[in-house]
């Protein structure tokens, strides 16, 4: 009974070969990078041995042997089998070609509902992608739209530098030119100040001389005085 069951386990995965073993290492690859295909896979494996089970149960013992109540096809406690159910296998039969073709027929379901699962992926995978796309092109854009904002904004701020700049250089500029203008003002100040002075040491001077010329004519009109009283009576010298 376990070599018929092993037996239909075997062609079953020759039909489907849904177990990972029997994958390529791309194909493994591929189906192991979606969530959910491991547990999708183990589901569809125990579906699958209840149904081989079911249809042990059910098809004709092969050699007359027969399968009691409530035993498990699949346990270690099943009948021993006896050496020519082991070694011995009859032709197939109709049963046998009926079981390949139910057997066929569920891996095909599985394969399309396999195929099915995975379009529906690749379409959720494309959303995905596309709905990143357009989300990274819209920060894209707005990055963009920021960054020539502050361009802007970093260039206004320059041309408010430089006039600013300029605004204090006129402002030192014309804080120069009138120290330069009180400077040459307190210069002419100074410049008249010395003429006054020199012009007034002038007249004093120009006085002085008037005073000593005065007083020199004074003294030469008391000595011309004193010389007429001194003079002799008889004739004197004038």
């Amino acid at each position: 009974m376990n070599c018929r069951v092993d037996d239909l386990k075997r062609r079953e995965q020759e039909t489907f070969r849904l177990d990972p073993k029997h994958l390529s290492e791309s194909e493994h690859w591929r189906r192991s990078a979606h969530p959910g295909y491991d547990s999708w896979a183990k589901d569809k494996e125990r579906k699958r041995a209840r149904s081989l089970q079911s249809r042990a149960r059910s098809e004709p013992a092969v050699n007359g042997s027969k399968r009691r109540a409530g035993e498990d096809l699949t346990s270690s406690s099943t009948k021993r089998q006896r050496p020519d159910e082991v070694t011995e296998s009859k032709p197939e039969n109709n049963t046998t070609r009926a079981s390949d073709n139910v057997s066929r027929v569920m891996g095909d379901a599985a394969k399309a509902a396999w195929q099915r699962r995975w379009r529906q992926l690749e379409m959720d995978k494309k959303a995905q992608e596309a709905f990143r796309h357009a989300a990274e092109q819209k920060i894209l854009a707005m990055n963009r739209k920021a960054q020539e904002a502050l361009q802007r904004k970093l260039a206004a701020d320059q041309e408010a530098t430089e006039a600013w700049e300029n605004k204090k250089k006129a402002e030192k500029d014309l804080e120069r030119a009138n120290e330069q203008h009180h400077a040459a003002i307190e210069k002419r100040e100074r410049a008249a100040d010395d003429e006054v002075e020199a012009l007034q040491e002038k007249i004093n001077a120009e006085e002085e001389e008037v005073q000593a010329r005065n007083k020199s004519s004074a003294i030469f009109h008391q000595l011309v005085a004193l010389m007429r009283d001194s003079r002799d009576p008889g004739g004197g010298w004038f």
